[in-house]
């Protein structure tokens, strides 16, 4: 399995990109699933599923089917925590001791599990001939463990988190000027967290999120990570740029793990 993560700040494209990599992957044969649709593929293939959908009304059949996902990424975010304890106490303790609302909390512990146990369920399934994209994977993930519109993250306990990663076998880094990112936030709605928060405080968060992921990215290449960077202004030519990169690496990843 090749694993694909996606990061950058609000509005710099990463979910457009992503959706048209899986489409344009697809398209030339290769099969390419983003994290839900390989969790929920894996909730298809066991024993006896299709006999229980058959008998299930449609949306009961999608409730529990998506029950089933989210059961399926939390214990694999059990054994993720113990393959890097470290990383998983380093989240936990430095979490507990942020200056924010309990429900907020929460919401950012849920999601970086949810990204740490579909990132071990794609490093264990057993086709080689499959790519797996995460729009968000642990990267973004830990870079936005403290960012918000109060906090500017702090660097060196960032760089500790980045350090206990395992990579992926490509960071796609899409990029574009702040100003760009922020009027396409906006333009397109908000996403449900920033509703209701006065224009100060969006453009404050989108600052210190786009200093994070820039930090974040150059000192994960300064490591010798292979980073893809994607600079998305213009959308059409960011895409075929993506697809190009993304065919060139697949051929040559499938080419050297075929190799005796």
């Amino acid at each position: 399995m090749i694993l694909i993560e996606f990061a950058g700040a609000l509005g710099a494209g990463k979910t457009v990109l992503h959706r048209h990599a899986r489409e344009a992957m697809r398209e030339r044969g290769i099969t390419c699933q983003i994290l839900h649709s390989f969790a929920d593929s894996l909730v298809a293939k066991r024993r006896g599923w299709q006999t229980v959908a058959r008998l299930l009304p449609v949306t009961l059949e999608k409730r529990l089917r998506k029950r089933l996902v989210e059961f399926a990424l939390r214990r694999a975010s059990l054994d993720f925590a113990r393959l890097h304890p470290e990383l998983w106490r380093l989240v936990r303790a430095s979490q507990e001791g942020r200056d924010i609302s309990r429900r907020d909390r929460t919401r950012v512990w849920s999601r970086f599990r949810s990204v740490a146990g579909g990132n071990l369920l794609a490093r264990q399934a057993k086709p080689d001939d499959a790519m797996v994209l995460f729009s968000e994977g642990l990267v973004q993930r830990v870079t936005m463990l403290f960012t918000s519109e109060s906090e500017v993250a702090p660097k060196e306990l960032i760089h500790r988190y980045l350090d206990l990663l395992p990579p992926p076998d490509l960071l796609v880094w899409v990029r574009c000027p702040l100003e760009v990112s922020l009027e396409r936030s906006i333009r397109r709605d908000l996403p449900f967290r920033f509703r209701g928060k006065s224009p100060e405080d969006v453009r404050r968060f989108a600052g210190f999120q786009f200093d994070a992921i820039e930090d974040s990215v150059t000192y994960l290449r300064s490591k010798g990570w292979p980073v893809l960077e994607i600079e998305n202004v213009n959308l059409e030519e960011s895409q075929s740029r993506l697809r190009d990169a993304l065919l060139e690496f697949w051929s040559s990843q499938t080419e050297r793990r075929s190799r005796p």
